[in-house]
């Protein structure tokens, strides 16, 4: 029987969860992580459970770089991806991207982040066709005019929903 990963954490680890994962992307270590926590918060966690909670991150984080490393016509291997209790949405597979754009008039670099939920198996280079696809669908009206170019879409996390 398949468990959910965040069912084993404590209930603040839990709470600090999205909090840890952005620390463990950023590469914070634990000490930096719970500290970060603690001045946001006005109180840390232990340290074992901050522990698990951020293993399980890299985990997720893990899982979605290795993706990056799948060439396009091939599937990633879904049956790794963490399983997670569902969140907000009812897709079996959500696959986090990083999708870097430069204006060319400015030059200024954007950094925006999604998630790409899907129920079937799909290729890496349909994973990131959908990815662009829903960066492209929001955007606000106002920026069509300017000169975004996209650099790059990197797969940063993945996971599997128990439905």
């Amino acid at each position: 029987m398949v468990t959910a990963a965040l069912s084993t954490l404590s209930a603040s680890a839990r709470q600090y969860y999205s909090f840890i994962q952005q620390g463990v992307a950023q590469g914070l270590t634990n000490k930096a992580i719970n500290e970060a926590i603690r001045v946001d918060r006005g109180r840390g966690i232990r340290k074992q459970e901050l522990g698990i909670a951020a293993d399980l991150a890299r985990g997720v984080q893990r899982d979605g770089r290795a993706i990056q490393n799948v060439r396009f016509d091939r599937r990633p291997s879904y049956d790794t991806f963490k399983p997670f209790h569902p969140i907000k949405t009812d897709k079996k597979y959500l696959i986090q991207y990083e999708i870097r754009t430069v204006n060319t008039r400015t030059l200024q670099e954007e950094t925006k982040y999604l998630t790409v939920g899907t129920n079937s198996r799909d290729t890496r280079g349909e994973l990131d066709a959908k990815a662009i696809e829903g960066f492209e669908a929001g955007q606000p009206e106002q920026k069509y005019g300017e000169n975004l170019r996209l650099l790059s879409v990197l797969p940063i996390g993945a996971r599997q929903q128990i439905i």
